[in-house]
């Protein structure tokens, strides 16, 4: 079985929603919504909160209401940003969040 899984990677909010590719049905009431863990919704807010210190990372709902470390927020935009370390630190924290989203899945 194949499943084609389609990301919807915005400024301020990600969901993920998959599809049976060997399913005959191609429309959107075949689509399956990723739910979150926290709050079982079907988007979750991007954002990656980091605490360099302890090493602990959050994301999401969770990244929103720690209080520890630093919070990113907006980060996809500095992908296209002209400062090579803003667009560093933002491919870094777009894989951390991919990565995030791939265990939700």
């Amino acid at each position: 079985m194949k499943i084609v899984a389609g990301i919807d990677f915005g400024t301020s909010m990600s969901m993920i929603q998959t599809l049976d590719h060997d399913s005959d049905q191609t429309d959107a009431l075949a689509c399956r919504t990723v739910r979150f863990t926290q709050s079982a919704q079907a988007a979750t807010p991007t954002l990656v909160r980091m605490d360099r210190a302890s090493g602990a990372e959050s994301f999401g709902e969770e990244a929103q209401t720690a209080h520890e470390g630093v919070l990113y927020e907006n980060f996809k935009l500095d992908l296209w940003n002209g400062d090579a370390k803003k667009q560093q630190q933002a491919q870094e924290l777009v894989e951390r969040f991919f990565r995030y989203l791939f265990i939700c899945y």
